[in-house]
């Protein structure tokens, strides 16, 4: 896959996900050492698409990374619109929520 010098680099760089799965900001040195997928061992990219093809439950047909990082962006416009509407009451606000994912549900189930 590369030299041993890019294999070190590799075991000294940072998780892209904390323990609790959610994913860090990218920094200018991942996308700088950011290899396209075809260029990755045939062994590699088999393991990969697999992994990326399982579907973990019924509800979800995503990974655990990408379970993640829509957490991420659903608990990061939570904030913002709480941030933005902290005159309105809580009731309300989760009442919106819930209404946008049972929209969202209920869009994905017709796929």
């Amino acid at each position: 896959m590369g030299t041993s010098a890019e294999l070190k680099h590799m075991e000294n760089r940072k998780p892209l996900t904390n323990d609790e799965g959610e994913v860090r900001e990218l920094t200018e040195e991942d996308f700088a050492t950011a290899v396209p997928f075809s260029a990755l061992p045939a062994e590699l990219q088999t393991l990969l698409f697999e992994k990326k093809h399982v579907v973990l439950d019924e509800e979800s047909p995503f990974t655990p990374e990408e379970e993640a990082a829509r957490k991420h962006i659903f608990d990061t416009a939570l904030k913002a619109v709480r941030e933005h509407n902290t005159d309105v009451p809580q009731e309300e606000i989760e009442a919106a929520v819930e209404a946008s994912l049972t929209w969202a549900r209920a869009r994905m189930k017709r796929r």
